[in-house]
Protein backbone atom coordinates (compact mmCIF):
# COMPACT_ATOMS: atom_id res chain seq x y z
CA UNK A 1 0.00 0.00 0.00
CA UNK A 2 2.85 2.37 0.79
CA UNK A 3 4.27 2.01 -2.75
CA UNK A 4 0.85 2.60 -4.31
CA UNK A 5 0.29 5.81 -2.30
CA UNK A 6 3.79 6.99 -3.19
CA UNK A 7 3.10 6.37 -6.88
CA UNK A 8 -0.14 8.35 -6.75
CA UNK A 9 1.62 11.24 -5.06
CA UNK A 10 4.21 11.24 -7.79
CA UNK A 11 1.59 11.25 -10.52
CA UNK A 12 -0.13 14.29 -9.00
CA UNK A 13 3.03 16.42 -8.93
CA UNK A 14 5.13 15.01 -11.78
CA UNK A 15 4.83 18.06 -14.02
CA UNK A 16 6.48 20.15 -11.32
CA UNK A 17 9.78 18.37 -11.23
CA UNK A 18 10.36 16.45 -14.46
CA UNK A 19 11.63 17.91 -17.71
CA UNK A 20 10.45 16.40 -20.98
CA UNK A 21 10.47 17.40 -24.61
CA UNK A 22 6.69 17.69 -24.88
CA UNK A 23 6.23 14.90 -27.37
CA UNK A 24 3.19 13.10 -25.99
CA UNK A 25 3.07 14.08 -22.31
CA UNK A 26 2.18 10.51 -21.27
CA UNK A 27 3.56 11.15 -17.82
CA UNK A 28 1.88 8.20 -16.16
CA UNK A 29 3.77 5.75 -18.34
CA UNK A 30 7.12 7.24 -17.34
CA UNK A 31 6.21 7.17 -13.65
CA UNK A 32 5.01 3.59 -13.74
CA UNK A 33 8.19 2.62 -15.58
CA UNK A 34 10.28 4.30 -12.91
CA UNK A 35 8.32 2.82 -10.02
CA UNK A 36 8.68 -0.71 -11.35
CA UNK A 37 12.33 -0.35 -12.19
CA UNK A 38 13.74 1.68 -9.35
CA UNK A 39 14.92 -1.26 -7.27
CA UNK A 40 15.48 -3.75 -10.10
CA UNK A 41 18.05 -4.20 -12.83
CA UNK A 42 17.52 -1.71 -15.67
CA UNK A 43 16.12 -2.95 -18.97
CA UNK A 44 18.85 -3.79 -21.48
CA UNK A 45 19.81 -0.49 -23.10
CA UNK A 46 19.75 0.08 -26.83
CA UNK A 47 23.34 0.05 -28.14
CA UNK A 48 22.95 3.21 -30.27
CA UNK A 49 21.39 5.18 -27.41
CA UNK A 50 24.08 4.08 -24.97
CA UNK A 51 26.91 4.93 -27.39
CA UNK A 52 25.33 8.31 -28.11
CA UNK A 53 25.17 9.06 -24.40
CA UNK A 54 28.88 8.24 -24.04
CA UNK A 55 29.74 10.54 -26.99
CA UNK A 56 27.80 13.39 -25.40
CA UNK A 57 29.47 12.91 -22.02
CA UNK A 58 32.91 12.82 -23.68
CA UNK A 59 32.30 16.34 -25.04
CA UNK A 60 31.61 17.81 -21.60
CA UNK A 61 34.19 15.65 -19.82
CA UNK A 62 31.76 13.92 -17.45
CA UNK A 63 31.68 10.41 -16.09
CA UNK A 64 28.62 8.32 -16.93
CA UNK A 65 26.64 9.22 -13.81
CA UNK A 66 23.20 9.24 -15.41
CA UNK A 67 20.87 6.27 -15.04
CA UNK A 68 19.60 5.65 -18.57
CA UNK A 69 16.37 3.64 -18.56
CA UNK A 70 14.39 2.42 -21.53
CA UNK A 71 10.62 2.49 -21.00
CA UNK A 72 8.26 1.12 -23.62
CA UNK A 73 4.94 2.67 -24.62
CA UNK A 74 5.50 6.05 -22.97
CA UNK A 75 5.83 8.00 -26.26
CA UNK A 76 8.31 10.40 -24.67
CA UNK A 77 11.70 11.10 -23.14
CA UNK A 78 12.25 12.81 -19.79
CA UNK A 79 14.81 13.71 -17.14
CA UNK A 80 14.19 13.52 -13.40
CA UNK A 81 16.08 13.02 -10.16
CA UNK A 82 15.13 10.66 -7.35
CA UNK A 83 17.08 10.34 -4.09
CA UNK A 84 20.05 12.04 -5.74
CA UNK A 85 20.15 9.69 -8.74
CA UNK A 86 19.76 11.38 -12.14
CA UNK A 87 17.52 9.48 -14.55
CA UNK A 88 16.87 9.80 -18.27
CA UNK A 89 13.88 7.81 -19.54
CA UNK A 90 13.28 7.13 -23.21
CA UNK A 91 10.95 5.16 -25.43
CA UNK A 92 13.04 3.50 -28.17
CA UNK A 93 10.08 2.97 -30.48
CA UNK A 94 9.22 6.64 -30.10
CA UNK A 95 12.79 7.73 -30.95
CA UNK A 96 12.86 5.49 -34.02
CA UNK A 97 9.45 6.64 -35.25
CA UNK A 98 10.40 10.32 -35.02
CA UNK A 99 14.03 10.21 -36.12
CA UNK A 100 13.67 8.19 -39.33
CA UNK A 101 16.87 8.61 -41.33
CA UNK A 102 18.05 11.57 -39.25
CA UNK A 103 19.77 9.78 -36.39
CA UNK A 104 20.86 13.14 -35.01
CA UNK A 105 17.40 13.32 -33.46
CA UNK A 106 18.52 10.72 -30.92
CA UNK A 107 21.55 12.86 -30.08
CA UNK A 108 19.35 15.92 -29.72
CA UNK A 109 16.91 14.17 -27.36
CA UNK A 110 19.61 12.79 -25.05
CA UNK A 111 21.64 16.02 -25.08
CA UNK A 112 18.48 18.02 -24.30
CA UNK A 113 17.71 15.86 -21.25
CA UNK A 114 21.33 15.95 -20.07
CA UNK A 115 21.13 19.73 -20.45
CA UNK A 116 18.27 19.76 -17.97
CA UNK A 117 20.33 17.80 -15.48
CA UNK A 118 23.48 19.89 -15.88
CA UNK A 119 21.51 23.13 -15.53
CA UNK A 120 19.90 21.83 -12.33
CA UNK A 121 16.38 21.98 -13.77
CA UNK A 122 15.30 18.61 -12.32
CA UNK A 123 14.61 18.93 -8.60
CA UNK A 124 14.52 15.74 -6.60
CA UNK A 125 11.13 13.98 -6.67
CA UNK A 126 11.49 13.24 -2.96
CA UNK A 127 11.35 16.97 -2.13
CA UNK A 128 7.97 17.49 -3.76
CA UNK A 129 6.41 14.34 -2.35
CA UNK A 130 7.38 15.54 1.14
CA UNK A 131 5.80 18.96 0.84
CA UNK A 132 8.48 21.23 -0.56
CA UNK A 133 6.84 24.04 -2.56
CA UNK A 134 7.04 24.22 -6.35
CA UNK A 135 8.28 27.72 -7.15
CA UNK A 136 9.02 27.18 -10.85
CA UNK A 137 6.89 29.56 -12.92
CA UNK A 138 5.69 28.94 -16.47
CA UNK A 139 8.16 31.51 -17.84
CA UNK A 140 11.01 29.88 -15.95
CA UNK A 141 10.08 26.41 -17.28
CA UNK A 142 10.06 27.75 -20.83
CA UNK A 143 13.44 29.35 -20.29
CA UNK A 144 14.74 26.04 -18.97
CA UNK A 145 13.63 24.35 -22.18
CA UNK A 146 15.54 26.91 -24.23
CA UNK A 147 18.65 26.38 -22.08
CA UNK A 148 18.43 22.64 -22.71
CA UNK A 149 17.94 23.25 -26.45
CA UNK A 150 21.02 25.50 -26.50
CA UNK A 151 23.08 22.81 -24.76
CA UNK A 152 21.84 20.22 -27.26
CA UNK A 153 22.84 22.50 -30.14
CA UNK A 154 26.32 22.91 -28.65
CA UNK A 155 26.74 19.14 -28.35
CA UNK A 156 25.53 18.53 -31.91
CA UNK A 157 27.98 21.11 -33.24
CA UNK A 158 30.86 19.52 -31.34
CA UNK A 159 29.91 16.05 -32.58
CA UNK A 160 29.94 17.18 -36.21
CA UNK A 161 26.28 17.59 -37.07
CA UNK A 162 25.50 19.70 -40.13
CA UNK A 163 23.27 22.79 -39.86
CA UNK A 164 20.42 21.04 -41.63
CA UNK A 165 20.57 17.90 -39.50
CA UNK A 166 20.65 19.98 -36.30
CA UNK A 167 17.69 22.14 -37.29
CA UNK A 168 15.79 19.17 -38.71
CA UNK A 169 16.21 17.36 -35.40
CA UNK A 170 14.48 20.05 -33.36
CA UNK A 171 11.92 20.66 -36.12
CA UNK A 172 10.86 17.00 -35.91
CA UNK A 173 9.38 17.54 -32.45
CA UNK A 174 5.59 17.40 -32.84
CA UNK A 175 3.40 20.16 -31.47
CA UNK A 176 5.77 23.16 -31.30
CA UNK A 177 4.89 24.79 -34.64
CA UNK A 178 2.16 26.95 -33.06
CA UNK A 179 2.77 28.68 -29.75
CA UNK A 180 0.53 27.43 -26.92
CA UNK A 181 0.29 30.04 -24.18
CA UNK A 182 -0.30 27.32 -21.59
CA UNK A 183 2.49 25.00 -22.70
CA UNK A 184 5.77 24.57 -20.84
CA UNK A 185 7.50 24.63 -24.21
CA UNK A 186 8.28 27.68 -26.37
CA UNK A 187 7.41 27.86 -30.07
CA UNK A 188 9.56 26.22 -32.71
CA UNK A 189 11.14 29.52 -33.79
CA UNK A 190 12.47 30.22 -30.29
CA UNK A 191 13.71 26.67 -29.88
CA UNK A 192 15.52 26.74 -33.21
CA UNK A 193 17.12 30.05 -32.23
CA UNK A 194 18.36 28.58 -28.93
CA UNK A 195 19.72 25.46 -30.65
CA UNK A 196 21.52 27.54 -33.29
CA UNK A 197 23.07 29.73 -30.59
CA UNK A 198 24.58 26.66 -28.95
CA UNK A 199 25.60 25.22 -32.33
CA UNK A 200 27.32 28.50 -33.21
CA UNK A 201 29.31 28.48 -29.97
CA UNK A 202 30.54 24.99 -30.80
CA UNK A 203 31.43 25.61 -34.44
CA UNK A 204 32.24 29.34 -34.47
CA UNK A 205 29.72 30.05 -37.24
CA UNK A 206 26.49 31.95 -37.93
CA UNK A 207 26.53 33.64 -34.55
CA UNK A 208 24.81 36.98 -34.21
CA UNK A 209 21.98 36.17 -36.60
CA UNK A 210 18.67 37.93 -36.08
CA UNK A 211 15.88 35.44 -35.42
CA UNK A 212 13.18 37.83 -34.23
CA UNK A 213 9.66 36.87 -35.19
CA UNK A 214 8.30 38.38 -38.37
CA UNK A 215 4.83 38.57 -39.82
CA UNK A 216 3.56 35.57 -41.73
CA UNK A 217 3.44 31.82 -41.32
CA UNK A 218 5.84 30.23 -38.89
CA UNK A 219 6.52 26.70 -40.07
CA UNK A 220 10.29 26.72 -39.61
CA UNK A 221 10.82 25.50 -43.20
CA UNK A 222 12.37 28.82 -44.16
CA UNK A 223 15.02 28.37 -41.46
CA UNK A 224 15.92 24.89 -42.70
CA UNK A 225 16.38 26.24 -46.23
CA UNK A 226 18.38 29.12 -44.83
CA UNK A 227 20.74 26.87 -42.82
CA UNK A 228 21.18 24.56 -45.81
CA UNK A 229 22.22 27.65 -47.77
CA UNK A 230 24.70 28.72 -45.09
CA UNK A 231 26.23 25.26 -45.04
CA UNK A 232 26.59 25.16 -48.83
CA UNK A 233 28.04 28.68 -48.83
CA UNK A 234 30.67 27.71 -46.26
CA UNK A 235 31.54 24.68 -48.41
CA UNK A 236 32.02 26.88 -51.50
CA UNK A 237 28.83 25.86 -53.30
CA UNK A 238 27.59 29.36 -54.14
CA UNK A 239 25.01 28.25 -56.71
CA UNK A 240 23.53 25.67 -54.33
CA UNK A 241 23.47 28.23 -51.53
CA UNK A 242 21.71 30.73 -53.80
CA UNK A 243 18.93 28.21 -54.54
CA UNK A 244 18.40 27.56 -50.81
CA UNK A 245 18.32 31.28 -49.98
CA UNK A 246 15.78 31.75 -52.79
CA UNK A 247 13.61 29.02 -51.27
CA UNK A 248 13.91 30.56 -47.80
CA UNK A 249 12.73 33.90 -49.20
CA UNK A 250 9.78 32.23 -50.95
CA UNK A 251 8.78 30.49 -47.70
CA UNK A 252 9.10 33.67 -45.61
CA UNK A 253 9.67 36.79 -47.66
CA UNK A 254 10.07 39.09 -44.65
CA UNK A 255 13.04 37.12 -43.18
CA UNK A 256 16.07 39.41 -43.86
CA UNK A 257 19.08 37.07 -43.54
CA UNK A 258 18.68 35.19 -46.85
CA UNK A 259 18.48 38.53 -48.70
CA UNK A 260 21.72 39.62 -47.02
CA UNK A 261 23.49 36.38 -47.89
CA UNK A 262 22.08 36.33 -51.42
CA UNK A 263 23.45 39.86 -51.76
CA UNK A 264 26.86 38.61 -50.59
CA UNK A 265 26.87 35.86 -53.22
CA UNK A 266 26.04 38.37 -55.96
CA UNK A 267 28.82 40.60 -54.67
CA UNK A 268 31.28 37.70 -54.89
CA UNK A 269 30.11 37.08 -58.45
CA UNK A 270 30.76 40.73 -59.32
CA UNK A 271 27.11 41.77 -59.56
CA UNK A 272 27.23 44.76 -57.20
CA UNK A 273 24.01 46.31 -58.47
CA UNK A 274 22.19 42.99 -58.08
CA UNK A 275 23.56 42.78 -54.55
CA UNK A 276 22.18 46.24 -53.75
CA UNK A 277 18.81 45.27 -55.23
CA UNK A 278 18.54 42.32 -52.82
CA UNK A 279 19.22 44.57 -49.84
CA UNK A 280 16.57 47.00 -51.02
CA UNK A 281 14.04 44.15 -51.29
CA UNK A 282 14.79 43.27 -47.66
CA UNK A 283 14.32 46.94 -46.71
CA UNK A 284 10.72 46.83 -47.93
CA UNK A 285 9.95 44.25 -45.25
CA UNK A 286 12.41 45.50 -42.63
CA UNK A 287 12.69 49.28 -43.09
CA UNK A 288 14.18 49.80 -39.62
CA UNK A 289 16.89 47.11 -39.78
CA UNK A 290 20.12 49.12 -39.68
CA UNK A 291 22.43 46.40 -41.02
CA UNK A 292 20.68 46.53 -44.41
CA UNK A 293 21.68 50.18 -44.88
CA UNK A 294 25.22 49.44 -43.67
CA UNK A 295 25.62 46.61 -46.19
CA UNK A 296 24.28 48.81 -49.00
CA UNK A 297 26.72 51.55 -48.01
CA UNK A 298 29.65 49.12 -48.14
CA UNK A 299 28.64 48.09 -51.68
CA UNK A 300 28.35 51.74 -52.75
CA UNK A 301 31.94 52.33 -51.59
CA UNK A 302 33.05 49.61 -54.01
CA UNK A 303 31.21 51.50 -56.75
CA UNK A 304 32.94 54.76 -55.79
CA UNK A 305 29.70 56.34 -54.55
CA UNK A 306 31.22 57.65 -51.32
CA UNK A 307 28.74 60.44 -50.54
CA UNK A 308 25.78 58.07 -51.03
CA UNK A 309 27.51 55.45 -48.86
CA UNK A 310 27.88 58.04 -46.09
CA UNK A 311 24.14 58.75 -46.37
CA UNK A 312 23.43 55.04 -45.82
CA UNK A 313 25.64 54.86 -42.74
CA UNK A 314 23.87 57.95 -41.37
CA UNK A 315 20.48 56.30 -41.99
CA UNK A 316 21.63 53.12 -40.22
CA UNK A 317 22.63 55.15 -37.16
CA UNK A 318 19.31 57.04 -37.23
CA UNK A 319 17.48 53.68 -37.21
CA UNK A 320 19.61 52.31 -34.39
CA UNK A 321 21.57 54.63 -32.09
CA UNK A 322 23.78 51.66 -31.15
CA UNK A 323 24.49 50.54 -34.72
CA UNK A 324 28.01 49.22 -34.24
CA UNK A 325 28.49 48.54 -37.96
CA UNK A 326 27.04 51.95 -38.84
CA UNK A 327 29.49 53.91 -36.69
CA UNK A 328 32.45 51.73 -37.66
CA UNK A 329 31.92 51.95 -41.42
CA UNK A 330 31.19 55.69 -41.26
CA UNK A 331 34.45 56.22 -39.39
CA UNK A 332 36.46 54.09 -41.84
CA UNK A 333 34.94 55.95 -44.79
CA UNK A 334 35.79 59.36 -43.32
CA UNK A 335 39.27 58.21 -42.30
CA UNK A 336 40.13 56.90 -45.78
CA UNK A 337 38.79 60.14 -47.22
CA UNK A 338 41.13 62.14 -44.95
CA UNK A 339 44.09 60.00 -46.03
CA UNK A 340 43.26 60.62 -49.69
CA UNK A 341 42.47 56.96 -50.39
CA UNK A 342 38.94 57.97 -51.42
CA UNK A 343 38.40 61.03 -53.61
CA UNK A 344 35.12 62.64 -52.57
CA UNK A 345 33.49 65.83 -51.39
CA UNK A 346 32.94 64.45 -47.89
CA UNK A 347 33.89 66.98 -45.22
CA UNK A 348 35.44 65.50 -42.08
CA UNK A 349 38.32 65.78 -39.64
CA UNK A 350 40.23 63.45 -37.35
CA UNK A 351 38.10 64.35 -34.35
CA UNK A 352 34.94 63.20 -36.15
CA UNK A 353 36.61 59.94 -37.11
CA UNK A 354 37.89 59.32 -33.59
CA UNK A 355 34.47 60.14 -32.13
CA UNK A 356 32.83 57.43 -34.25
CA UNK A 357 35.45 54.82 -33.35
CA UNK A 358 35.02 55.83 -29.69
CA UNK A 359 31.26 55.24 -30.01
CA UNK A 360 31.99 51.73 -31.32
CA UNK A 361 34.18 51.06 -28.30
CA UNK A 362 31.50 52.43 -25.95
CA UNK A 363 29.03 49.95 -27.44
CA UNK A 364 31.51 47.05 -27.53
CA UNK A 365 34.67 47.66 -25.44
CA UNK A 366 36.42 44.59 -26.87
CA UNK A 367 35.97 45.70 -30.50
CA UNK A 368 39.65 45.46 -31.34
CA UNK A 369 39.32 46.59 -34.96
CA UNK A 370 37.82 49.86 -33.71
CA UNK A 371 40.63 50.28 -31.17
CA UNK A 372 43.22 49.63 -33.87
CA UNK A 373 41.66 52.19 -36.19
CA UNK A 374 41.28 54.75 -33.42
CA UNK A 375 44.98 54.44 -32.59
CA UNK A 376 45.88 54.88 -36.27
CA UNK A 377 43.64 57.95 -36.56
CA UNK A 378 45.29 59.48 -33.49
CA UNK A 379 48.75 58.82 -34.99
CA UNK A 380 47.68 60.42 -38.27
CA UNK A 381 46.46 63.49 -36.39
CA UNK A 382 49.81 63.92 -34.61
CA UNK A 383 51.33 65.35 -37.80
CA UNK A 384 49.09 68.41 -37.52
CA UNK A 385 49.01 68.45 -33.70
CA UNK A 386 45.25 67.75 -33.73
CA UNK A 387 45.46 64.67 -31.52
CA UNK A 388 48.38 65.26 -29.15
CA UNK A 389 45.98 65.13 -26.20
CA UNK A 390 44.88 61.58 -27.18
CA UNK A 391 48.29 59.87 -27.22
CA UNK A 392 47.59 57.95 -24.00
CA UNK A 393 44.28 56.75 -25.49
CA UNK A 394 46.12 55.41 -28.53
CA UNK A 395 48.70 53.56 -26.42
CA UNK A 396 45.93 52.08 -24.28
CA UNK A 397 44.08 50.90 -27.41
CA UNK A 398 47.23 49.24 -28.72
CA UNK A 399 48.04 47.53 -25.42
CA UNK A 400 44.48 46.19 -25.07
CA UNK A 401 44.52 44.97 -28.68
CA UNK A 402 47.79 43.07 -28.20
CA UNK A 403 46.67 41.64 -24.87
CA UNK A 404 43.37 40.18 -26.06
CA UNK A 405 43.87 39.50 -29.77
CA UNK A 406 44.85 35.82 -29.42
CA UNK A 407 41.33 34.96 -28.19
CA UNK A 408 39.56 37.44 -30.48
CA UNK A 409 37.26 36.60 -33.39
CA UNK A 410 37.72 39.25 -36.09
CA UNK A 411 34.64 40.83 -37.64
CA UNK A 412 36.65 42.05 -40.65
CA UNK A 413 39.03 40.28 -43.04
CA UNK A 414 42.11 40.71 -40.86
CA UNK A 415 44.88 38.19 -40.26
CA UNK A 416 46.08 37.70 -36.70
CA UNK A 417 49.74 38.05 -37.73
CA UNK A 418 49.25 41.36 -39.55
CA UNK A 419 47.01 42.76 -36.79
CA UNK A 420 49.78 42.17 -34.25
CA UNK A 421 52.38 43.60 -36.63
CA UNK A 422 50.33 46.73 -37.21
CA UNK A 423 49.83 47.35 -33.50
CA UNK A 424 53.53 46.94 -32.72
CA UNK A 425 54.27 49.39 -35.54
CA UNK A 426 51.71 51.89 -34.23
CA UNK A 427 53.15 51.67 -30.72
CA UNK A 428 56.70 52.13 -32.01
CA UNK A 429 55.64 55.25 -33.95
CA UNK A 430 53.94 56.82 -30.93
CA UNK A 431 56.79 56.03 -28.53
CA UNK A 432 59.31 57.33 -31.04
CA UNK A 433 57.28 60.56 -31.12
CA UNK A 434 57.30 60.65 -27.29
CA UNK A 435 60.97 59.64 -26.92
CA UNK A 436 60.23 56.37 -25.09
CA UNK A 437 63.27 54.67 -26.62
CA UNK A 438 63.21 51.35 -24.77
CA UNK A 439 59.72 50.57 -26.03
CA UNK A 440 60.67 51.62 -29.56
CA UNK A 441 63.69 49.28 -29.55
CA UNK A 442 61.60 46.32 -28.38
CA UNK A 443 58.75 46.92 -30.85
CA UNK A 444 61.04 47.50 -33.88
CA UNK A 445 62.72 44.14 -33.27
CA UNK A 446 59.28 42.49 -33.24
CA UNK A 447 58.22 44.35 -36.40
CA UNK A 448 61.30 43.25 -38.32
CA UNK A 449 61.01 39.67 -37.10
CA UNK A 450 57.25 39.41 -37.86
CA UNK A 451 57.54 40.82 -41.40
CA UNK A 452 60.81 39.53 -42.85
CA UNK A 453 59.37 36.15 -43.92
CA UNK A 454 56.45 37.70 -45.87
CA UNK A 455 58.18 40.35 -48.00
CA UNK A 456 56.49 39.12 -51.17
CA UNK A 457 53.35 40.82 -49.79
CA UNK A 458 53.48 44.60 -50.06
CA UNK A 459 51.84 45.39 -46.71
CA UNK A 460 54.44 43.27 -44.90
CA UNK A 461 57.25 44.86 -46.93
CA UNK A 462 55.98 48.29 -45.85
CA UNK A 463 56.16 47.29 -42.20
CA UNK A 464 59.61 45.73 -42.67
CA UNK A 465 60.95 48.99 -44.13
CA UNK A 466 59.17 51.02 -41.43
CA UNK A 467 60.60 48.86 -38.63
CA UNK A 468 64.13 49.24 -39.99
CA UNK A 469 63.70 53.02 -40.40
CA UNK A 470 62.46 53.43 -36.82
CA UNK A 471 65.32 51.30 -35.51
CA UNK A 472 67.88 53.23 -37.60
CA UNK A 473 66.56 56.55 -36.29
CA UNK A 474 66.82 55.23 -32.73
CA UNK A 475 70.36 53.86 -33.09
CA UNK A 476 71.66 56.94 -34.92
CA UNK A 477 70.20 59.45 -32.43
CA UNK A 478 73.19 60.63 -30.36
CA UNK A 479 70.80 61.57 -27.55
CA UNK A 480 69.55 58.01 -27.36
CA UNK A 481 70.94 55.44 -24.94
CA UNK A 482 70.94 53.04 -27.91
CA UNK A 483 73.35 55.11 -30.05
CA UNK A 484 75.99 52.68 -31.38
CA UNK A 485 77.75 52.96 -34.77
CA UNK A 486 78.67 49.27 -34.90
CA UNK A 487 75.06 48.32 -34.16
CA UNK A 488 73.90 50.76 -36.86
CA UNK A 489 76.07 49.05 -39.48
CA UNK A 490 75.04 45.60 -38.36
CA UNK A 491 71.35 46.45 -38.77
CA UNK A 492 71.88 48.28 -42.09
CA UNK A 493 73.85 45.34 -43.48
CA UNK A 494 71.13 42.92 -42.35
CA UNK A 495 68.55 45.10 -44.08
CA UNK A 496 70.41 45.39 -47.40
CA UNK A 497 71.20 41.67 -47.45
CA UNK A 498 67.49 40.91 -47.31
CA UNK A 499 66.33 43.69 -49.66
CA UNK A 500 68.92 43.39 -52.47
CA UNK A 501 67.85 39.92 -53.73
CA UNK A 502 64.21 41.01 -54.08
CA UNK A 503 64.69 44.53 -55.48
CA UNK A 504 63.46 43.55 -58.96
CA UNK A 505 60.11 42.46 -57.49
CA UNK A 506 59.50 45.51 -55.28
CA UNK A 507 56.83 48.07 -56.17
CA UNK A 508 58.86 51.27 -56.09
CA UNK A 509 55.74 53.33 -56.82
CA UNK A 510 54.89 52.93 -53.13
CA UNK A 511 56.46 56.08 -51.60
CA UNK A 512 56.92 54.60 -48.11
CA UNK A 513 58.85 51.65 -49.53
CA UNK A 514 60.82 53.66 -52.11
CA UNK A 515 61.82 56.50 -49.78
CA UNK A 516 62.57 54.16 -46.88
CA UNK A 517 64.84 51.88 -48.90
CA UNK A 518 66.67 54.87 -50.38
CA UNK A 519 67.28 56.40 -46.97
CA UNK A 520 68.58 53.18 -45.45
CA UNK A 521 70.78 52.18 -48.42
CA UNK A 522 72.25 55.67 -48.70
CA UNK A 523 72.99 55.71 -44.96
CA UNK A 524 74.73 52.37 -45.28
CA UNK A 525 76.92 53.46 -48.21
CA UNK A 526 77.56 57.17 -47.78
CA UNK A 527 76.89 58.11 -44.17
CA UNK A 528 78.35 55.19 -42.22
CA UNK A 529 80.38 53.35 -44.88
CA UNK A 530 79.08 50.02 -43.62
CA UNK A 531 80.06 47.98 -46.68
Amino acid sequence: MKNLLFTLALLISFNSFSQNLAYGNEIEGIEICKQLGINTQPILLDKEVNETLEQILSIVGLEKNFQLQMCSNINNAAALTYNGVRYIFYDLDFLNSISGENRWFVTFVLAHEIGHHLNDHTKDVFMYVNGFPNDVTLDKRRNQELQADKFAGFIMGKLGSSYSDAVNAISQIPGDEIEDLNSDHPSEDLRVKALVEGYSQATGTISGMNFSKFEGSNTGEYLISYYNGVEKFNNGDLDGALKDFNKSIIDKKEFPEPYINRSLIKELKGDLYGAISDLELAMKWNPNLDILYVERGVLKIQLGKYESALDDFNIAISKNQNSLEGYFNRAVLRYNNLLGIYQSNISSDFNQVILDFSKCIDIYPNYLEARNYRAQAIISGLRTKQTDHLVDTAINDINISLEYVDDYEFTTETSLKFFKLQNHANRAIINSYLGNFSSVYSDTNIIIDYSKDSLNTEIYLEKFVLGNLLKFNLLSDKNSLYYDVSEICKNLNDFTSIINPIMDNINLNNPLIFNGINQLVNASIYEYDCL
